[in-house]
């Protein structure tokens, strides 16, 4: 059974936070897509290209304040953050799902704050996000549009 994060179904959480990225994308005018199979070893820290912008949605299921971005491993090594920007969605259980925010991997490297995961006897250590660091989810597509159009200069 694949399973990640600290909810059993991690899995189906976290594709209805994409499924909302994408429904975002419908109503702003960029082109999301889910990937819809379930890779055993995650998604390798991204969960979209949007005109090469790659983006990760980090989706909570009845937590509050702070968003959690595993940061090192059970060796203490650094893991990498690959995506450019971070959307974080919560859901109090399907199908209801509510983008809160979304941030530039930098705002995640600045403000996020060192702790120890919360899942029982996991090793690794997270970043905490608080949600104040969080943009509109409204100002997602603008700032996605005006990375496209620096690209193609």
């Amino acid at each position: 059974m694949w399973k990640r994060g600290v909810h059993p179904d991690a899995g189906f959480i976290g594709r209805l936070g994409e499924q909302a990225v994408v429904t975002l994308g419908a109503k702003y005018g960029f082109p999301a897509e889910t990937n819809d199979s379930l890779l055993a070893r995650g998604d390798k820290g991204k969960d979209f290209e949007i005109w090469g912008t790659s983006v990760q949605v980090k989706t909570q299921c009845g937590r509050w304040d702070p968003f959690l971005i595993r940061r090192r491993d059970c060796r203490h090594r650094i893991l990498p953050l690959v995506a450019d920007v971070f959307v974080f969605c919560r859901t109090a259980g399907p199908p209801d799902v509510f983008i809160l925010g979304w941030c530039l991997k930098r705002t995640v490297m600045q403000g996020g704050k060192a702790a120890p995961s919360p899942k029982r006897g996991a090793q690794w250590r997270n970043l905490e996000l608080p949600l104040s660091h969080l943009e509109t989810p409204q100002s997602m597509g603008q700032h996605l549009d005006n990375e496209r159009r620096l690209t193609e200069c």
